[in-house]
């Protein structure tokens, strides 16, 4: 009973929770008997979908992320608690480069002959984002900024953990390497293997990574935006926008299998790593209860000083 309050009472309705797990479970026994058959069936190579997921597939997600840092950011600065509080403030600007230079490597790395021109894309593209979430949450100091940000960045570091540590020791070969290969190499994904030998004409390590999808699930990252105050206070909002990142999921995934880079299995797995990620850390970080107190102490504050300023005015 417990933990259905806390559910209910962080903005996640019980619906969505049974929704995302049919989601996954339906993928998940589709993929158990017919991956390779829907593979087969929908394989098109050089799609604009599949584009389009690749380049921008993980963009929001990366955005979302750089949001923490300007939470935080903002946190530090409006918060009087802490000595060094401006050496914190500045810190959080880190986890914004850090969302570019993770998004921009691993969207634009194979592409690019250095690393470094990838990482540049990344922050260059990721920190106008930011800037314009400054601008527009200055003026909006909230109770729950710093919590947000927790939730954001625990939620980000279990998705990548999981998804690339499972890749990186799972060796579970694309489809589109099958065809360029030989059919006999599939594997369900059962069918655990950590053996990278034997497969020939491996020219990237990435030919071996299917399972889990990591674009699935940095996709299902978007449920974070189920935290703000403009979402919780609106249940017709978060309809929306549950139903909104659902179908925006659904199409990365699809993405993902239409190019052959993924099975239905993998885009299950990674669905569920990145949804599970983010409804178990939005129901198990609790406020802090000073810090409650002080934020509000402090929106009570800015209230009445708006409120005399208008007076002034008139």
């Amino acid at each position: 009973m417990n933990i259905m309050k806390r559910i209910s009472k962080q903005g996640i309705d019980l619906y969505m929770i049974l929704i995302s797990a049919g989601i996954f479970l339906f993928l998940l026994l589709s993929g158990t008997f017919f991956d390779l058959d829907f593979s087969k069936l929908v394989y098109t190579p050089r799609n604009f979908l599949s584009y389009f997921v690749e380049y921008l597939g993980t963009l929001s997600s990366a955005v979302i992320f750089s949001l923490s840092g300007v939470l935080l950011f903002l946190y530090f600065k409006n918060s009087k608690r802490y000595k060094y509080g401006y050496i914190y403030k500045y810190m959080c600007l880190a986890l914004i480069l850090l969302a570019g230079a993770f998004w921009g490597y691993d969207t634009f790395d194979h592409y690019l002959s250095k690393s470094i021109y990838a990482v540049g894309i990344g922050v260059l593209v990721i920190t106008p984002f930011s800037y314009l979430f400054y601008l527009d949450l200055k003026r909006k100091y909230e109770i729950n900024f710093a919590r947000i940000a927790v939730i954001i960045i625990i939620a980000f570091a279990c998705s990548t953990l999981l998804t690339f540590g499972i890749k990186t020791l799972i060796c579970r070969p694309r489809y589109y390497y099958l065809v360029s290969q030989d059919m006999s190499y599939y594997r369900n994904w059962y069918e655990i293997s950590f053996v990278k030998s034997g497969y020939p004409g491996v020219a990237m390590k990435t030919y071996l990574e299917s399972f889990p999808s990591g674009h699935s699930s940095f996709s299902a990252l978007n449920y974070l935006l189920l935290l703000f105050p403009f979402v919780k206070k609106d249940n017709r909002n978060k309809r929306i926008v549950y139903i909104s990142v659902t179908i925006y999921c659904l199409l990365v995934m699809f993405g993902r299998i239409l190019d052959g880079h993924h099975y239905l299995s993998d885009v299950a797995f990674g669905y569920f790593i990145g949804t599970a990620s983010v409804f178990l850390s939005t129901i198990f970080i609790k406020h802090n209860v000073n810090d409650v107190k002080d934020s509000e102490k402090k929106r009570k504050e800015k209230i009445l000083q708006r409120k005399l300023k208008e007076e002034q005015n008139n």
